[in-house]
């Protein structure tokens, strides 16, 4: 018995090993395994844009590893249709929640103004508001003409006009009640589209500048200039009037009128009898 007790000692330990090594690689098994069973999670099936309502078209299901799914994911079709991107959403990108928003949900045009800016409503007729093309997310400057009186010789008074610029690269917020772009609807009898009237724009200004362009709206008249999409730069305008406006479109006039008014007092008619002569001096 003594003869075979180190072997015994040898098969019962390995035995042991055998035991511990198997509970070891289960436990790290169900460790590497754990959060790997497949859940249905939406993904972007093409790139969205910002702005954008989403559609059954935008959204696909699919299924992937419970630990890859975002916090915030969304996994039913439902719950995202119709929402509004906050942000624009990558194809094969997760839905979150934190990314859309309901249109009718208060507090949309807050998320919209930028850090710092207010939105400013002011109203709008076909031509300040380039004929009712101006577009959510568009860039606009800012024009005001005011009337202005002036007192002129003898205490007489004078109403002169004058335009001069506002602001530049302002951010449109919103036209009427639409925060998004949207397309006009197309006349199929004219074959062209319909052109939509307008009666407010919402802008995003500081507060200093929405103090003015409020001002502005009361006393004066607002004109509304819609940017390119790649101008960003600001120009230098001034104030123009009619002396202006004459200045840059006739700018020789002025001196002409000048030259022939200092020649006609230079000159002196003198009488010699019944004859007359001009002296210039």
């Amino acid at each position: 018995m003594r003869k075979h007790l180190p072997l015994i000692t040898a098969l019962i330990l390995g035995i042991f090993s055998v035991l511990l090594a198997n509970r070891y690689f289960a436990k790290r098994e169900k460790e590497l395994f754990e959060g790997t069973e497949p859940k249905p999670v939406l993904i972007a099936a093409r790139d969205i844009p910002s702005d954008t309502t989403i559609t059954e078209r935008d959204v696909k299901a699919v299924k992937i590893p419970a630990k890859f799914i975002q916090p915030s994911a969304i996994s039913s079709k439902k719950a995202v249709i119709g929402k509004l991107t906050i942000t624009p959403i990558l194809k094969g990108e997760q839905i979150l929640s934190t990314k859309i928003v309901s249109p009718e949900k208060g507090g949309w045009l807050a998320i919209k103004t930028p850090v710092g800016k207010r939105a400013v409503s002011i109203s709008a007729d076909s031509v300040s508001a380039v004929s009712g093309l101006i577009k959510p997310g568009d860039y606009v400057d800012i024009l005001a003409t005011f009337d202005l009186i002036k007192i002129g010789e003898g205490g007489r008074q004078e109403v002169q006009s004058i335009t001069l610029p506002l602001f530049q690269n302002v951010l449109v917020l919103a036209v009427d009640r639409e925060m998004k772009k949207v397309f006009l609807p197309e006349d199929k009898k004219q074959g062209r589209r319909e052109r939509r009237e307008i009666s407010t724009i919402t802008l995003a200004l500081s507060p200093e500048e929405a103090e003015n362009l409020v001002f502005a709206e009361e006393k004066g008249k607002i004109r509304l200039m819609l940017r390119g999409v790649k101008d960003n730069k600001e120009s230098p305008l001034g104030v123009v009037n009619f002396s202006t406006l004459l200045q840059n479109f006739s700018p020789i006039l002025p001196l002409k009128v000048e030259e022939k008014e200092r020649e006609r007092k230079k000159e002196i008619e003198v009488f010699r009898g019944l004859e007359k002569e001009g002296v210039t001096k």
